[in-house]
């Protein structure tokens, strides 16, 4: 048994070859704040009470803000309000709740409290969304690093 295990320790440990880099990221907050609004603030409710949702805002195909409800409904975002079109759009989901979509010119231009009704989102669905749009944040904060930092 001890052979077992000097042997499992031994070559375990052993170096693998190097592979080539494919991707070098790092995060740089200047680059992701550079040109962009962060006084954006909100809040969600149901019938005057405060209501946790998770938050996509959508301002193209490729461009996109994650933003999440505390416990007192409140949310805020950063954007560059220079890449907002027509088709940008915010979009709120709760478990329990209807998803509610609006336009995000139409939303900025608003006193930014959003009501939901109840409504028949599952658990499934809101995970499933709540975990997708945290890929909006994950390109919208890393850059290439430079090649003399590879």
């Amino acid at each position: 048994m001890f052979l077992i295990f000097l042997f499992l320790g031994v070559f375990s440990c052993r170096t693998f070859p190097e592979y080539p880099v494919v991707y070098n990221y790092v995060y740089d907050s200047e680059a992701y704040f550079k040109g962009k609004d962060c006084s954006f603030v909100g809040k969600t409710v149901y019938k005057g009470k405060p209501l946790r949702v998770s938050i996509k805002i959508a301002v193209d195909s490729t461009y996109c803000e994650p933003s999440f409800a505390d416990f007192d409904g409140l949310f805020s975002f950063c954007l560059d309000t220079t890449k907002v079109t027509d088709n940008s759009y915010i979009q709120f989901v709760a478990e329990g709740y209807e998803p509610k979509r609006l336009w995000l010119r139409k939303f900025l231009k608003s006193d930014k409290v959003v009501e939901l009704k109840k409504g028949s989102v599952t658990r499934e669905e809101w995970m499933r969304f709540h975990e997708g749009i945290r890929f909006c944040a994950l390109f919208n904060d890393i850059v290439t690093a430079p090649e003399d930092e590879i």
